[in-house]
C-alpha cells in the first residue's frame, strides 16, 4: 500500500456494540487523508474479516442521472430487530460468475499491482508500486482475455491516489508538499498532465486530507474530504471553481451532492438527528431531494436511492424497508455503485463470511468464507472501491466487477 492508503483506516469500532455478533465498522471511503509518514497498518474487522480503503478518492464514480424517489412517510411496520445469526450466502462464483476474475497480484517485473477500476468489462486499470531503485511507479492496464499487462504512464510521485475514469480519461491526485495536484492521461495511455493544483486541507502538522473525485461532463469534479463544497475544473486544465450553492455539500455520486456529511468528514451540515446525506442537490440541474425519516429514528445513512442502517435498508422515500441478511457498517454504509453493501454474516454452525449484497435484487453472494473450526485461516483483507472489490489469494488477486452484476 502507498502512504495514502495506509492513512485511510479509522472509525472501525463504533457499530460493534449495537447488535449481537456484529463486527466493527467496515470502512467506507470517506476518511481520505494524505499522511507524510508511513503508518504501516491495516485494520482487522471482527472474526478476522478485514476491510481497508483503497485510495483517497472515491474510486470510479458511476454517473447517475436518475432522480431520487419522491418523499413519502416511512414504513414503520417492519421489526427493528434483525437476526444476529443468518445463513452465509453461497459463493460469488456461483451467484455472479461473470463478475469474478482472478489476475496476477504483480507485474512480470515483480512490482505489486493495485487494481483500481474496470475501464470496460475486459480491461482492468491500476497502479504499480515502486519495487526497487530501477522500478518507477506507474499506471498499467491488464487485459483479461490476453492475460497481458500494458504500461499506460510512468509516474514521478511515489504516492498516488487511486484512479477515476470518464470521458476517455484517467485522473488521480497527488500531494506535493502542501499542494494537492490533479493529473490526467488519456484512458489508452500517454504522458501525465497536471490540470490543476490547490492548497491541501490540513488538520495537523503531518496530516493532509484528500479529495473525493470523479470525471463527468468534460470536467474533473471533487469535494475535499475535510471541508464542504463541490469544485470542478475542465479536463483541459485551469483554476478550480466552486459550483454555486454547494458550499456545505459533499459529492456523493455524480451528479448528486448532499449534506450533512458523514461524521468522519468533520462537517456538521445539518441537525444531528438527520442521517448523513439526507438532503441531496443535483449539481447539474439544481434538483433537490430530501430523505424521509420517522420520529426518533437514528443510525441511518443515505445514498442517492437507498438509506441504510446497521441491519436494515429502505428507499430514500421511506418505502420498501427490509432486514438485511447480515450486518453492515454504521460508519459509512452508503452503497457502493449505488446498490451494493458488504455484509458480515455468521451461520448457525459458526461459519463466517463477508458477502456482497445487492439492494436492487435482494441477492447476496459470499466474497470470502471461513469454516467454523477453531484455528482456521483468517479471512483475507478486502479492498473496497466504488465499482470493484478485491482481495489477495496466494500470488493472485480476486477482482469483483460490480458493473457486471446483473
Amino acid at each position: 500500500m502507498t502512504d495514502l492508503e495506509d492513512a485511510l483506516t479509522r472509525t472501525f469500532t463504533r457499530a460493534a456494540t449495537r447488535a449481537p455478533a456484529a463486527p466493527p465498522d467496515f470502512v467506507r471511503q470517506v476518511d481520505m487523508r494524505y499522511v507524510r509518514r508511513r503508518r504501516g497498518r491495516s485494520v482487522a474487522v471482527a472474526a478476522a474479516v478485514t476491510a481497508v480503503v483503497a485510495g483517497s478518492v472515491l474510486g470510479t464514480r458511476v454517473l447517475s442521472t436518475t432522480s431520487p424517489a419522491p418523499a413519502v412517510k416511512p414504513d414503520t411496520t417492519v421489526s427493528q430487530a434483525a437476526p444476529a445469526v443468518v445463513e452465509v450466502a453461497p459463493p460469488i462464483e456461483r451467484v455472479w460468475p461473470r463478475a469474478v476474475h482472478e489476475i496476477p497480484a504483480g507485474l512480470p517485473n515483480g512490482q505489486a499491482f493495485n487494481a483500481d477500476l474496470f475501464l470496460d468489462d475486459r480491461t482492468v486499470v491500476g497502479r504499480a508500486l515502486r519495487g526497487g531503485p530501477a522500478l518507477k511507479p506507474g499506471i498499467w492496464s491488464y487485459d483479461l482475455d490476453s492475460g497481458k499487462f500494458t504500461s499506460l504512464a510512468t509516474l514521478t510521485a511515489p504516492s498516488v491516489a487511486s484512479l477515476v475514469a470518464g470521458d476517455g480519461f484517467l485522473a488521480w491526485s497527488t500531494l506535493n508538499k502542501r499542494t494537492v495536484e490533479i493529473w490526467t492521461i488519456p484512458a489508452k495511455g500517454g504522458t501525465p498532465r497536471k490540470i490543476t493544483s490547490f492548497l491541501g486541507v490540513s488538520s495537523g502538522e503531518d496530516t493532509y486530507h484528500g479529495i473525493d473525485m470523479t470525471i463527468a461532463d468534460g470536467k474533473v469534479a471533487w469535494s475535499p474530504a475535510k471541508d464542504g463544497g463541490v469544485y470542478q475544473v475542465p479536463l483541459s486544465g485551469g483554476e478550480p471553481t466552486l459550483v454555486p450553492g454547494t458550499e456545505r455539500h459533499h459529492l456523493l455520486r455524480w451528479p448528486w451532492a448532499g449534506y450533512p456529511t458523514h461524521d468522519v468528514s468533520g462537517l456538521s451540515g445539518g441537525p444531528a438527528k438527520e442521517p448523513p446525506m439526507a438532503h441531496l442537490l443535483n449539481v447539474r440541474t439544481g434538483e433537490r431531494s430530501d430523505a424521509v425519516t420517522g420520529p426518533g429514528e437514528k443510525g441511518w445513512t443515505c445514498g442517492v436511492t437507498w438509506c441504510v442502517t446497521f441491519q436494515k435498508a429502505r428507499h430514500r422515500d421511506g418505502t420498501g424497508e427490509r432486514n438485511l441478511p447480515g450486518s453492515v457498517s454504521l460508519g459509512g454504509p452508503v452503497p457502493y455503485s449505488g446498490r451494493f453493501l458488504l455484509l458480515y454474516q455468521q451461520g448457525k454452525s459458526g461459519e463466517r463470511g463477508a458477502s456482497i449484497y445487492d439492494l436492487s435484487t435482494g441477492r447476496a453472494a459470499a466474497l470470502v468464507r471461513s469454516p467454523a473450526r477453531k484455528g482456521d485461516t483468517a479471512l483475507p483483507t478486502i479492498h473496497l472501491r466504488d465499482g470493484l472489490f478485491s482481495y489477495k489469494r496466494g500470488n493472485k488477486q480476486v477482482l469483483v466487477n460490480l458493473g457486471a452484476v446483473k
